[in-house]
């Protein structure tokens, strides 16, 4: 089974728990402040696929490096550690729009493996 699989299959498990309190619009409003949408998809989607990469030993990471892809992350996006943990709380406190987070981080992944087939 191919890397990109697994880490698709992997964000589905994590995205379908939080069905429950799913909304009719999927429309949300973010507080001032936070982190959008569409980063913290960003964000989270390269997380996945870097400690995913690291961790099936497609990425030479040691453990010293691994704790370099947070920061590596962070420093892509112009975020500080402290304005994602506050963000990804408030996330983590609205099950529907993590929902639409995950779902969002889904598309992408399955783009990147229709992509990676075409290659």
């Amino acid at each position: 089974m191919s890397f990109r699989l697994y880490i698709i299959i992997g964000l589905f498990l994590l995205a379908t728990g939080n069905t429950g309190c799913q909304s009719e619009t999927n429309e949300f409003q973010v507080p001032a402040g936070m982190i959008s949408q569409d980063t913290m998809a960003a964000m989270l989607l390269d997380m996945h696929l870097l400690e995913s990469a690291s961790n099936l030993n497609k990425l030479p990471i040691s453990n010293k490096y691994h704790a370099q892809i947070y920061p590596f992350v962070f420093k892509k996006y112009g975020v500080t550690q402290e304005r994602f943990d506050t963000s990804f709380a408030y996330y983590r406190s609205q099950p529907a729009l993590m929902d639409t987070v995950y779902q969002q981080i889904i598309n992408e992944a399955s783009r990147m493996q229709s992509e990676e087939g075409l290659k």
